[in-house]
């Protein structure tokens, strides 16, 4: 009993401090970045120093009270890594489905729609938000000048941490990752990491701001299901053993 009190004592303090100059309408720029653990096998081992550690994509989040809108900024595209001279350059990128996808929240209506991608074919996802059973904690940090607090979820071997601020008192953030009291700013789950890396007061072309429509509408059993079989006919499994990039 405490601990809630300390929490609850902590956001009304925190939104008692942000009263003035809220932003309830603007953009979030974000980093995800997923490390990559890829183990090769003895007969590919020479090539383990052209797999890259880790890899990072760039997406934005437009919001207002109403809505919230996740896609790739494809405006902002990382550079590639520097080759020594006079070698040959390629280039290895991990294609994900969230590479291509984008999230559509309805926070009047408590309703979520994805668009994620296999292999370039766009499937629809829908469902209602059922708040993601997080637990508050008392625990800061700021982020871009924003104080934010730390919420988790999930067991502990695969603990989901958020980190939010009610400075910013929209229940949106990342990909799916929301439905708590103010934005959240960052997003660490097993090997990836989801940082803001800027928040933009004005809002730009608005018209984006809504539900997905491409692709078959699929519940996320059948995304699964379909996912795995389109693996397996693109023969990426080898030995009993699969390289699995886990969605964020």
């Amino acid at each position: 009993m405490k601990m809630i009190n300390l929490t609850l004592g902590l956001l009304l303090s925190l939104f008692a401090t942000s009263l003035t100059a809220q932003a309830t309408t603007g953009m979030v720029l974000y980093e995800e970045t997923i490390e990559l653990n890829i183990e090769l096998d003895e007969e590919n081992s020479q090539f383990a120093d052209l797999l890259p550690s880790s890899q990072s994509n760039n997406f934005i989040l437009r919001f207002t009270p109403e809505h919230a809108h996740y896609t790739v900024d494809e405006q902002v595209a990382p550079p590639p890594p520097p080759q020594p001279e006079g070698e040959a350059t390629f280039q290895i990128k991990i294609m994900r489905s969230s590479d291509n996808s984008a999230v559509y929240t309805d926070l009047q209506k408590n309703t979520m729609t994805e668009q994620r991608n296999i292999f370039g074919r766009p499937f629809r996802i829908e469902h209602e938000l059922d708040g993601g059973e997080w637990k508050l904690t008392n625990e800061q940090r700021d982020i871009l000048g924003y104080t934010c607090m730390k919420a988790v979820r999930g067991p502990d071997t695969l603990q989901t941490v958020a980190w939010f601020t009610p400075q910013i008192p929209v229940s949106a953030g990342p990909a799916t990752y929301g439905q708590l009291p103010g934005m959240v700013l960052e997003v660490q789950r097993d090997n990836i990491t989801i940082t803001a890396k800027e928040v933009l007061a004005e809002l730009t072309e608005p018209e984006l701001m809504v539900p997905p429509t491409k692709g078959k509408k699929v519940s996320e059993e059948e995304f699964d299901r379909i996912q795995e079989e389109k693996l397996k006919e693109m023969n990426l499994q080898n030995g009993g053993r699969r390289i699995e990039i886990r969605r964020g």
